[in-house]
């Protein structure tokens, strides 16, 4: 995907239907990027903050801190304990509780890759903990969500070259902290790597770079075309930072399939003051 802008440049430009070459690709990008995210996020059925001060059960019974109403989910799955270093997971007596290698637990201090933890599973429960803006949660998915079924795919708009444009990026020599707003309600400082400066119909506009080849950003379609919360953008730029910035792959956040997510959103300098009609859209009803 590293060059897929300037591939799609190529087939716009080029001879032979160029037109119907590119929206091939366009359309198949979608499909896997759709295929690629889904099943995780549509499989979410809670997102719960565990309390430090307290051990955390969670089960379908209503004596649970964390309540779970997926069918054949036993009274009580377990307890998790916040010690200083470490997060225990503590199973019920009769409950048979398999870690990602598919081994049977019943006692586990959990251990972290990045900001989140090892899944464990149950029947039809798979879940992990996950550290983000400084809390700590319980995510539980469940592997057999009729959601998965239901769910038709988003919408997007008809390819458009109008949203293919010539950018630069600029790195910062050290990444700088900004403020993002998030899925939770809550402002999370995250770093901004550099920007990608570009130009609309003679006016000069900047986005902010929150990973070294990806931003996010919102503009005036935003919770009317396109989803409400803005939508995020892959950039490949060249060695000399040169970059075709293409919308018509802009894609949505994982917030977009499921309430339970805590993802980031574009943080106020990233709104665009015009519609980018193109890329991804809303779901699907019909």
């Amino acid at each position: 995907m590293k060059n897929i802008a300037l591939i799609s440049l190529t087939f716009i430009f080029s001879c032979g239907n160029p037109q119907n070459k590119y929206e091939l690709v366009y359309k198949h990008q979608h499909k896997v990027e759709s295929e690629r995210t889904s099943d995780l996020y549509l499989q979410l059925v809670g997102l719960f903050e565990l309390d430090p001060t307290s051990l955390n059960s969670f089960g379908s019974s209503q004596t649970n801190d964390f309540v779970i109403t997926v069918p054949g989910t036993p009274e009580k799955i377990g307890t998790l304990e916040l010690k200083t270093d470490s997060i225990i997971f503590d199973s019920a007596n009769t409950i048979d509780i398999n870690n990602s290698q598919g081994t049977r637990v019943n006692k586990i201090n959990l251990s972290f890759r990045r900001n989140r933890s090892e899944n464990l599973s149950h029947g039809r429960l798979s879940w992990f903990i996950e550290k983000f803006g400084g809390k700590i949660y319980l995510r539980v998915r469940d592997l057999e969500s009729d959601r998965v079924k239901t769910f038709k795919g988003f919408k997007y708009f008809e390819l458009n070259p109008e949203f293919i444009l010539k950018g630069k990026v600029t790195y910062w020599d050290e990444p700088e902290l900004t403020t993002f707003p998030t899925a939770l309600n809550m402002d999370q400082d995250n770093n901004v790597v550099g920007k990608v400066s570009f130009t609309f119909k003679g006016q000069e506009y900047e986005l902010l770079m929150d990973s070294k080849y990806g931003t996010k950003f919102a503009d005036e379609t935003s919770g009317d075309e396109t989803y409400g919360a803005g939508r995020y953008m892959r950039v490949w730029p060249d060695e000399d930072g040169v970059v075709f910035l293409d919308f018509n792959y802009a894609y949505n956040p994982p917030c977009s399939f499921s309430e339970f997510t805590t993802c980031i959103f574009p943080p106020k300098e990233n709104h665009l003051p015009f519609k980018v009609l193109a890329g991804e859209m809303g779901e699907e009803k019909n």
